[in-house]
């Protein structure tokens, strides 16, 4: 059995995509050593099973503490699986939500994998792994668009290399048949988030180069040899701002207007 290592994998797991140089660095990106590296992650994920593990581990008696002034991104991510539905892109309809912070590590060794924010299932049975972004309280916007990217890949790689375990326990919890195909990966986040990346002010802007084409160009390219779809979606006004407390936790005062988001490549 082959150890995981994050190191292993320079490209899906680089730490650093910085403003400065971004549509550069998205440019330098190899398309075949990034399929390698997807590759090689699927024979070396985690399993849960292999460890007695469920992937669906229940989070009632472990919700975070209700903080009205300093709502998080976890909060907001148990918000939105509340709503239960979110819609996506035309050919997929809406994505049923099953599960938040959806664990992939199989033991404490496996560290810099993170959790999946939100896990769901298409319209067609196919897994939906939403990357859930939002802005700093200090405004910044926080993580690039290209660094989201490569946590939602990297968890799809996960993902599919335990489609079997993870398809078993979704028949068993929801009743839903997951078919063996290529997840699909949403980039979702408030409106705000996208504009602090797509509308920067002009010095800004210098310094990280157009990004939006080759950022598109490499989402399009990964579908084609891998098939695994990508989108890029927007909560609208939705946000931090707008989540509320009741006894099951966090929640949305207004729901929000899920939309796709059409980066200008001009």
């Amino acid at each position: 059995m082959t150890v995981f290592s994050a190191r292993r994998f320079p490209i899906l797991f680089r730490n650093c995509w910085n403003t400065t140089g971004l549509a550069d660095a998205i440019n330098g990106i190899d398309m075949d050593s990034l399929c390698k590296e997807l590759e090689e992650l699927k024979a070396a994920a985690p399993s849960r099973p292999d460890r007695a593990k469920r992937y669906f581990v229940g989070h009632e008696r472990r919700l975070p503490p209700k903080d009205s002034g300093n709502p998080s991104e976890k909060h907001l991510a148990i918000a939105l699986r509340r709503l239960e539905m979110l819609h996506a892109r035309a050919d997929v309809t809406q994505v049923r939500l099953l599960d938040y912070q959806f664990p992939l590590k199989a033991a404490q060794s496996d560290t810099g994998l993170g959790e999946v924010d939100l896990l769901g299932v298409t319209a067609d049975g196919r897994i939906a792994i939403v990357e859930l972004k939002v802005r700093r309280r200090d405004g910044d916007p926080g993580d690039t668009p290209v660094h989201a990217l490569m946590e939602g890949l990297r968890y799809a790689a996960v993902v599919q290399a335990n489609i079997g375990a993870i398809a078993a326990e979704v028949r068993r919890l929801f009743a839903i048949d997951v078919p063996d195909r290529p997840p699909f990966v949403q980039i979702l986040a408030p409106e705000d988030w996208w504009r602090g990346w797509h509308d920067m002010v002009p010095r800004t802007r210098r310094r990280a180069g157009p990004w939006e084409v080759p950022f598109l160009d490499l989402a399009t390219r990964v579908e084609a040899r891998l098939g695994i779809a990508v989108e890029c979606a927007s909560l609208g006004a939705a946000g931090l701002a707008d989540i509320a407390w009741d006894a099951c936790g966090p929640l949305l005062l207004r729901p929000p207007t899920v939309s796709g988001v059409a980066l200008d490549t001009r």
